[in-house]
């Protein structure tokens, strides 16, 4: 003990070079009076809490004989917290418990495990007889090689049995590290964790940040020595700052022995101040802990440390919550703080369905996916214990927004139309479509005093064509105007070419081969995608007339046309200058003058015989003649009716 004892005073600057200023220090105007060293804040048993402590004089020798009326506390933590009693270990025959965290992988074969064994004896050795010590290694796995004990020859034959082999589960022996402190013997308690490497293998089913919590959540400091260039030094570091412990790099096997007894020493000189700390607010908020003593000369040492305060019951924060009406997607971060890990995260929105959330802990809010509205946001979480958070509320609003259309096919991919297309939309939203209608801004059938066209209602499935000969030829553009039950009303327009085409023209008032046989009067119906500006009608090729009115009328006069087979032809110029023509073949009947002729010979000889039975045979000759010449001068649109047979009269002798 001896020998352990002179190495550690040996050591002692060595030491104080790597001591993490994180701890707190004394006044710059009392640093030649001594040093006041927070060594550990825990808050396991709130809303009882202690610090350990230890004050050294400028020699750095530890000061005994204080008591509750040397300390104060400083700073928030003042406001939250009373001293209530104030122990030391030594004056007071206080016990600690320490659990020796040892790295046993395989780079630690040789002089590294030689040298970690050579320090947990000389620890062993410097301790109380009534401490206790529990060793616990890590390599591929984590083995608990020896519970908490005071026999000090079970625990040097542990350390002797140590053996270096397989990987380094670094995160996973801290953890456990600390689990087994927190459930020491005593509540004055810490860990020496050292190790040569960093995490590897994989072997490990904690995070660091796990193992940090952890220990900070237990109030448990774990001294961390990192040996050779290979050892994690942010992680050692970060583990022994973040628990109010001190952190050493690469100390040669001497050094090593002399962390060791330093620390035994330090535990052995600690003062323990319990508190009252029942207003410690219990939302894992990082507080500053400053704790002032009065020296015996009326000197005043101060220290400063930093405490994250437990969370026996998760906490919940929405972090950024959507505060504008939402239009977009947006992606709220949730803070789930617990000391009691893995915790359960639900969500619902409102009085909607319960779902669970896992890490991250991020909802994404889609106001396509919901109606528009105010909605507010409930978050909960259960830890393992059961203990449920107060439930975390946010409140927002989701925007009414617009459909979405795609039409089918894109006319913007399609060759100018020269014939009819059929048009589908797909409509789609945050709400369903109540009003569909379409128009196209230069309707040729349909335009209204501004240009453009009435629109036309579409139901589902929202489908209609596209008729070019209605539109004219060039560019040309659909309008689709969709409201939907949010009340959003949504123009969508597609530019797109029409050809220039030719007019439709329909012959109303005469079949193609129909036969006529008295005047005919015609009409035309035309399609044309510009204004018909003159029709020209040829019979035979030779122009009979021309109209510029609707509905361009002709008639057909068959006496002037003639029997036999004919053609009629129309050409209709529109003002866009591409003609449209259409022939139409017909017949005209026999000629009527010659049905005439031979009802006039008829009559005559009819005349000719009744006149030969009278005695007056010369002057009805004559009077049939001359009433057979008049007969034929009958009009060829109809068949003459014969007059009477003359009464002959008597010849004057």
């Amino acid at each position: 003990m001896n020998k352990s004892i002179s190495i550690f005073f040996g050591t002692l600057w060595f030491l104080l070079q790597l001591v993490t200023p994180v701890i707190g220090e004394a006044q710059p105007d009392a640093a030649a009076a001594g040093r006041l060293e927070i060594t550990g804040v825990d808050t396991s048993t709130l809303p009882r809490a202690t610090i350990t402590a230890n004050v050294y004089d400028r020699f750095g020798q530890p000061i005994g004989g204080l008591d509750a009326t040397n300390f104060s506390l400083t700073g928030a933590f003042a406001d939250v917290a009373q001293i209530d009693t104030v122990e030391n270990i030594r004056d007071d025959n206080l016990n600690f418990a320490t659990v020796l965290a040892i790295d046993v992988s395989d780079s630690m074969q040789g002089n590294p495990i030689e040298n970690a064994r050579q320090a947990a004896r000389a620890f062993v050795e410097t301790i109380s007889a009534d401490d206790q010590v529990a060793v616990l290694t890590f390599g591929s796995g984590v083995e608990l090689v020896q519970d908490f004990t005071a026999d000090r020859a079970t625990l040097l034959a542990a350390i002797d049995g140590l053996r270096a082999r397989g990987q380094t589960a670094l995160y996973q022996g801290a953890y456990e590290a600390v689990a087994l402190a927190a459930n020491a013997p005593t509540p004055r308690r810490a860990v020496i964790l050292v190790s040569d490497g960093s995490e590897s293998g994989g072997r490990s089913t904690v995070e660091r940040d796990e193992v940090v919590q952890a220990a900070i959540a237990r109030g448990i400091s774990v001294y961390t020595i990192g040996i050779g260039v290979s050892a994690d030094r942010t992680f050692l570091l970060e583990l022994a700052e973040r628990t109010n412990a001190r952190n050493f790099e690469s100390p040669s096997g001497d050094q090593l022995v002399g962390i060791y007894t330093d620390w035994a020493n330090r535990l052995r000189s600690q003062y323990v101040l319990t508190l009252d700390a029942e207003a410690l607010p219990l939302d894992g908020r990082v507080m500053n802990v400053g704790l002032r003593v009065l020296m015996p000369n009326d000197v005043a040492l101060q220290a400063d440390t930093e405490l994250q305060t437990p969370v026996p019951i998760p906490v919940v924060q929405i972090l950024d919550p959507p505060t504008a009406p939402l239009t977009d997607a947006s992606t709220i971060a949730l803070e789930i703080t617990a000391d009691d890990q893995p915790v359960r995260v639900t969500y619902q929105l409102s009085d909607g369905e319960i779902f669970p959330l896992e890490e991250p802990y991020t909802i994404t809010l889609d106001p396509l996916d919901l109606l528009p509205g105010d909605y507010t946001l409930i978050v909960r979480a259960t830890d393992t214990d059961g203990d449920e958070s107060a439930p975390a509320r946010s409140s927002f609003t989701v925007a009414a927004l617009p459909s979405t259309v795609t039409i089918d096919p894109d006319l913007s991919t399609l060759d100018p139309l020269r014939e009819t297309q059929p048009i589908r939309l797909a409509i789609t939203g945050q709400t369903e479509p109540v009003e569909v209608t379409y128009a196209f801004d230069r309707d040729t059938d349909d335009l209204t005093g501004d240009g453009a066209a009435e629109p036309v209602a579409l139901d589902p499935p929202y489908e209609f064509d596209i008729d070019p000969q209605t539109l004219p030829p060039g560019p040309n553009t659909l309008t689709v105007t969709v409201t939907n039950a949010g009340g959003v009303t949504t123009p969508f327009m597609w530019d797109f070419e029409v050809e220039a085409l030719s007019p439709e023209i329909e012959v109303v008032g005469l079949a193609a081969n129909e036969v006529i046989d008295t005047d005919r009067t015609i009409t035309l119906s035309i399609r044309s995608q510009t204004p018909i500006e003159d029709i020209i009608y040829l019979i035979d090729d030779v122009e009979t007339a021309r109209q510029q009115d609707e509905p361009y009328p002709l008639t057909l006069d068959v006496l002037d046309i003639g029997p036999g087979d004919h053609t009629l032809t129309i050409r209709a110029i529109p003002a866009h200058g591409v003609e449209g023509r259409l022939s139409l073949p017909f017949s005209v009947a026999p000629a009527p003058i010659e049905t005439a002729t031979m009802i006039a010979v008829e009559t005559q000889a009819a005349i000719t015989i009744a006149a030969a039975t009278g005695d007056a045979q010369a002057t009805a000759d004559q009077q049939a003649t001359l009433t057979a010449q008049r007969t034929p001068t009958f009009t060829p649109s109809a068949t003459p009716t014969p007059s009477d047979t003359p009464t002959p009269t008597d010849t004057p002798t």
